[in-house]
Parts: structure tokens; sequence; C-alpha cells
């Protein structure tokens, strides 16, 4: 089967409901959103290598995510008293 890496933002967010209230509007594909895997491979290896639509999880969640998983899993932080405050020079724009 054929596998689909979307570079979007579209299929970060598998809930609908969560995805309109951060973008504001309803998601125009809810049918594939509910399909996407979030693909950040250290933490979702078996899935993303089993999906047939790949949600890429972008360079600032990445860069959020991966020290901050382990501790919320582990019950070492509360995701309420998390703060990301990230910035990007002019090579950050792609």
């Amino acid at each position: 089967h054929v596998k689909v890496v979307d570079l979007s933002a579209d299929f970060r967010i598998r809930d609908t409901d969560v995805y309109e209230q951060w973008y504001g509007i309803p998601h125009s594909a809810p049918d594939l959103q509910k399909q996407a895997v979030y693909g950040l491979t250290e933490f979702n290896r078996d899935a993303v290598a089993s999906c047939r639509l790949c949600a890429n999880p972008g360079c600032y969640p990445t860069a959020a995510q991966l020290p901050l998983v382990p501790l919320l899993r582990k019950g070492a932080i509360d995701a309420g008293d998390i703060i990301i405050d990230a910035k990007s020079g002019t090579s950050g724009a792609g």
C-alpha cells in the first residue's frame, strides 16, 4: 500500500474538536484525520511503520517532545506546568 507523509500540520491532532479549537475551523478530512499516525518515531515507531498516513511532527514539536515525553510518562513533571517559548531565526523560515 502507498504511504503518505503529510508535511503540513493538518493531521497532527487526531481529535477533531481539539483541531477546531486550535485552528478555528473544522478539519476538511475528518475520516483521514482519524487514520493518521503521529510520526515521531522515537515514541511511535511501530504505528508509523504500519500506517498509511503519517503526520510529520515538524521541528518545533519534535524538539519539545523528545525531552518532555519521557518525563511526562514517568510522572516526573506535570503537563500543566509546561511552557514552550520557541524562537526561530531566518534559517527556520524554510
